[in-house]
């Protein structure tokens, strides 16, 4: 991505018009598909901070327990060390959502050992009043 404007066909900068453009039909099916491909383009945004944003984003984490292409693919070939802990810790939470047990359990303890899962602060039952 780059900030330099769109150019037209003789390679001056495109200007559009508001009243020149028509509006496209457009349902909220559309919309989060359109979100998504944004979301997608995220994950390659030069700035890791961006990047990241976009792997914990809830929309990444799918609710069939599947990995997001996306987030294999760029764990291949990613390599800033943040970005690479928000793709492992991201594939490990579409992990938990697995149908295998084995999947399951394996995830849970790829986040375990990466501190992601904070222990659980009880209160000491010596404490209640």
């Amino acid at each position: 991505m780059t900030a330099s404007p769109l150019l037209d066909k003789d390679g001056k900068p495109l200007r559009l018009v508001a009243s020149d453009l028509d509006t496209a039909e457009h349902d909220s099916n559309l919309r989060a598909t359109m979100k998504g491909v944004l979301d997608l383009l995220s994950l390659t945004d030069p700035n890791a901070d961006k990047r990241v944003q976009a792997i914990v984003t809830p929309r990444h984490v799918a609710g069939d327990g599947k990995t997001h292409p996306s987030c294999s693919n760029s764990q291949t070939t990613e390599k800033e060390g943040k970005v690479r802990r928000a793709l492992a810790e991201a594939i490990a939470l579409m992990q938990l959502k697995d149908e295998k047990p084995e999947v399951q359990i394996a995830a849970a303890k790829a986040l375990g050992d990466m501190g992601s899962i904070s222990e659980p602060r009880f209160p000491h039952p010596a404490h209640h009043g």
